[in-house]
């Protein structure tokens, strides 16, 4: 998972997605990331966190929370809500957006 290792907000709350998702992610501040996955853009790192999966897939900001709160197998109904809940996903997507915006004051 790689993260804004400048931004106090999003350092505090990858600590604490260490304690709920478990030491099976890696996590990596985005300026260490960037050289080992050139393939995402840097102001997209600078914007979301992203997960990548071992298979390569990359997901960002709410999508890459979900994905990896399902790696949990007592969490795995959180991505089967993600997904299938008409509207979850959206809601999800723009509360995330709204408080990637607003991180740094918050």
């Amino acid at each position: 998972m790689l993260f804004d290792g400048d931004c106090p907000f999003c350092v505090r709350w990858i600590g604490r997605c260490r304690n709920v998702f478990g030491e099976g992610i890696e996590y990596l501040p985005s300026a260490e990331g960037a050289s080992r996955f050139p393939e995402i853009p840097a102001e997209a790192l600078d914007g979301a966190v992203h997960l990548v999966n071992a298979d390569g897939l990359v997901y960002s900001g709410a999508d890459a929370v979900a994905r990896a709160l399902a790696r949990k197998p007592r969490h795995g109904w959180v991505l089967w809500c993600y997904a299938y809940i008409p509207g979850l996903a959206w809601a999800a997507r723009k509360m995330y957006g709204w408080v990637a915006r607003r991180r740094r004051r918050l």
